[in-house]
């Protein structure tokens, strides 16, 4: 895309839900591609190794948690997924996000988070993610949709686009992501 629009400024964000907002995002200053970008004010993040020890290190992959006053408390009815989901250390109360990513430093300096794979699935679906452009073209205010999701066991991209939207589709998985 940068070759066909060299003068576009293309940034990431990054939330959940569950964070009621973004918690990375790139500034119009800072673009560095590959990564959601820097953390937005009030927002704390740290990652985890496999053993549950801090990773200081930049380039280091490990599993992402975030504080902010914005986070949940957590799932309304539901104690188990709570305490799956937050964890408390000497820094207060963490939310696992389940996601694994690794930080860089930018060329300005700056810290980047990167999200690079996704500990367990993310999205559980009875519906075939082949139906999905279907759904993306009943919406009048959609232009552009992407849909992306990969087999491991089979590297393929195919691109379908429509008259309306255009989309990227590969065949789906036993798992979504």
């Amino acid at each position: 895309m940068l070759k066909a629009f060299p003068n576009l400024a293309v940034g990431q964000s990054y939330g959940m839900t569950e964070t009621s907002t973004v918690v990375l995002s790139t500034g119009e200053n800072d673009i560095m591609i590959g990564t959601s970008g820097s953390l937005v004010p009030g927002v704390r993040a740290k990652l985890l190794d496999e053993e549950g020890r801090e990773i200081t290190e930049y380039e280091k992959r490990g599993e992402l948690f975030v504080q902010s006053p914005s986070v949940t408390l957590g799932y309304l009815h539901n104690e188990r997924a709570t305490s799956e989901a937050f964890v408390w250390d000497q820094d207060g109360r963490w939310m696992r996000t389940g996601d694994v990513a690794l930080v860089r430093k930018s060329p300005s300096g700056h810290e980047h988070f990167a999200v690079v794979d996704r500990l367990k699935e993310l999205i559980k679906t009875k519906v075939c993610l082949l139906f999905l452009p279907l759904w993306f073209k009943s919406l009048p205010r959609l232009r552009i949709s992407y849909i992306c999701s990969y087999d491991i066991h089979r590297a393929t991209k195919s691109r379908q686009p429509s008259s309306k939207h255009t989309s990227l589709h590969t065949p789906p998985s036993t798992t979504a992501r």
